[in-house]
Order: structure tokens, then sequence, then C-alpha cells
């Protein structure tokens, strides 16, 4: 396996992002020559082969979760810098709203 390094990483991560939006019924059909399946941005981003060579290497190690923590303890911390990241790149360019539809 060829090395990898944080942009990488970052990479995989928003690629990982983009399935959990959009879901295909396969992890390979984003990488597929059908225009209705396939994910050009993804195509660009990443090889499948390296996707999946990656995928299979990542590994999280759940440290013991106190027994008052919140539903978010492992991923605290990520989601908080996602939050503050959010908050600070959000333009108010366009109007923005939220309905009923939107909310489950």
């Amino acid at each position: 396996i060829a090395p990898t390094d944080g942009s990488e990483i970052k990479i995989l991560l928003g690629i990982t992002l983009i399935m959990g939006y959009n879901q295909l019924p396969e992890i390979s059909d984003y990488w597929s020559q059908n225009e209705s399946m396939g994910n050009e941005y993804i195509k660009k981003a990443m090889s499948r082969t390296r996707f999946q060579t990656l995928m299979s290497k990542l590994y999280f190690n759940f440290p013991e979760k106190p027994e008052a923590a919140s539903k978010l303890y492992y991923i605290e911390e990520v989601t908080n810098c996602l939050k503050y990241t959010f908050v600070k790149t959000r333009t108010d360019r366009f109007r923005q709203s939220i309905d009923e539809s939107m909310a489950k």
C-alpha cells in the first residue's frame, strides 16, 4: 500500500460524507460510467481501488465511554470541529429556510 497523508484522508472523509448524503446500492456505483449513478466529483478525487484500500486499513479505537456521556461521545470532537467550520464558512448570499418536509 502506498503511504497516505492528511490531505488524502480529508478527501476520503469527504467522499464518505457524500456517500452518506447520496446513497447508492453499491460502493462501486459511485465510480460507474453510467451517468445516472456515477459521481464525477468522487471519480476525480480518488480511484475506487485507492478508496477501498484506505477504507480497509482505516480503524477507529473506541475507548470506554463514561456513564454520563452523551450519545455523541465518540465523535463529539469531530462534530464540534464541523460545527465551527460550518459557522465560519457560512455565507448569507441566499435566503435559507427549513420547512417540515426537511425534518423527520
